[in-house]
């Protein structure tokens, strides 16, 4: 589309310097005109009518050309929307991630309410860091896909997802540690939060980039 608009401007400017230099050209015929053929139509009027019949001429192949252009442009931008968007980032990387945040979200909600022996609670955390680790890979794998698209949107997502992890050990870690309900309720609740504030931004980037990364008019 900007390289259309481009090509008109250049277009109407080679136009007006045509016309202008035609209409200088013209001038020493003006004489001629007015004393050969004096019931001769006005030299401009003729020169006039010439150069619209000559502008139609050039001008009609240029717009088809345009408009041929402007429809294969959105075609394209039709077939990345179709093709990217809803066949692969939406179905491979954004429907997971979604279930990823939901799923841990939930098994962070039952380790919290676990009335167990300590040794029995310390294995469940450990256990859960490592099933975590599993889990977070299997999840920036999916968006390396992404990184053949544009690896800037593929670092900043794999990035954010990597920070979860850090929130998860300190959870888990708080809780091994046995400290007091207070701090563990506290912490429980910036665990929570963090899982959606990462989903949040990850959406919300890639929509900012959406334009960039898929249309890329």
């Amino acid at each position: 589309m900007k390289y259309n608009v481009f090509v008109k401007i250049i277009f109407a400017i080679f136009i007006i310097i045509a016309f202008t230099f035609a209409f200088l050209l013209i001038q020493p015929l003006v004489p001629i005109f007015k004393e050969k053929i004096t019931t001769a139509p006005s030299p401009y009027f003729v020169y006039c009518t010439m150069l619209v019949t000559a502008l139609n001429f050039l001008w009609a192949p240029f717009l088809y050309y345009l408009g041929k252009n402007d429809k294969l442009n959105e075609k394209l931008i039709t077939f990345r929307e179709e093709i990217l968007s809803k066949k692969i980032i939406i179905p491979i990387c954004v429907e997971p991630l979604t279930k990823f945040i939901e799923t841990e979200t939930s098994n962070i909600r039952s380790l919290h309410v676990l009335k167990e022996e300590k040794d029995v609670i310390d294995h469940k955390f450990k256990e859960y860091i490592e099933n975590f680790k599993k889990e977070k890979s299997i999840i920036i794998n999916k968006f390396m896909i992404l990184g053949s698209i544009d690896k800037s949107i593929y670092k900043y997502i794999s990035e954010e997802v990597d920070n979860l992890e850090d929130v998860v050990i300190d959870y888990c870690a708080l809780n091994i540690l046995g400290n007091q309900e207070s701090q563990r309720e506290k912490k429980y609740d910036l665990t929570i939060k963090s899982f959606y504030e990462t989903y949040s931004k990850i959406l919300s980037h890639f929509i900012s980039q959406y334009d960039r990364v898929v249309v890329r008019k």
